[in-house]
């Protein structure tokens, strides 16, 4: 598998360094996607995120608040130096915030200042805030998602199963039934044409009917043993022609 390498480098030193499988940046040209062989380039980045998408899986990605700089790629190797760079993961956001605020309230002093130097770094620092504000909220907003996805495909494999395991049952039920319906009807005919129950029993008007509730009675009985019976040797012989014995 085709794979690069990215490294991001800052005054303080080597702040990223791992193999990606796809590269996104910013440049001030636009925006710059890099597979692995890409022609050798170099640009001029933006105050912007880094995201680089792991040789490991596709979901894993990594974004890194960069604030400018230049990249450099030559042979699948991808070099980024820049004045500052974080990965979103270690972004305090609450010091993000704090910055974004200062650099706010620089800006409106320049202005009523007139001062254009002054103006100038309060917008590079206010960039630079929100960029690293935006890089550790898409980090864990992308992080939830990826969550949300592995739920909802956990939950559609349980509905997945729960239909499976519901029409084995239906249809396991709906044979059941009729075994025993079958064999109950077969053990009525039988009883009622083959047994002759005036040789056992006293068959008057009064008693015809109460003869045939005994016989209904005895035939559920009978049907229902049979077809439990039956449906035993099914199961047993498919456990044996399947391993599970």
């Amino acid at each position: 598998m085709s794979q690069m390498n990215v490294q991001i480098v800052t005054p303080d030193g080597l702040v990223y360094d791992h193999h990606a499988a796809f590269v996104s940046v910013k440049t001030i040209d636009g925006e710059l996607g890099i597979l692995p062989h890409h022609i050798n380039t170099i640009a001029v980045l933006a105050v912007d995120q880094v995201k680089v998408r792991r040789v490991d899986d596709e979901k894993h990605i990594d974004w890194i608040a960069v604030n400018g700089g230049i990249i450099e790629v030559v042979d699948n190797v991808i070099t980024i130096v820049a004045d500052s760079a974080e990965r979103a993961r270690d972004i305090d956001i609450s010091r993000a915030e704090r910055a974004k605020l200062r650099a706010e309230k620089a800006l409106e002093e320049a202005k009523d200042q007139h001062s254009v130097d002054m103006e100038r770094r309060a917008k590079i620092a206010l960039q630079r805030a929100i960029n690293r504000i935006n890089a550790e909220i898409d980090y864990k907003y992308k992080k939830k998602l990826i969550g949300s996805t592995s739920f909802f495909a956990h939950l559609k494999n349980m509905k997945g199963n729960f239909v499976l395991w519901y029409n084995r049952g239906m249809i396991q039920m709906i044979f059941t039934f009729c075994s025993h319906l079958l064999f109950i009807l077969f053990a009525y005919h039988l009883l009622s044409t083959v047994v002759q129950w005036e040789r056992f029993l006293k068959v008057t008007a009064d008693t015809a009917v109460k003869i045939r509730l005994l016989i209904l009675l005895i035939s559920i009985s009978l049907g229902y043993l049979t077809s439990s019976f039956f449906i035993s040797i099914y199961e047993f012989s498919r456990q044996l022609f399947n391993g599970n014995f």
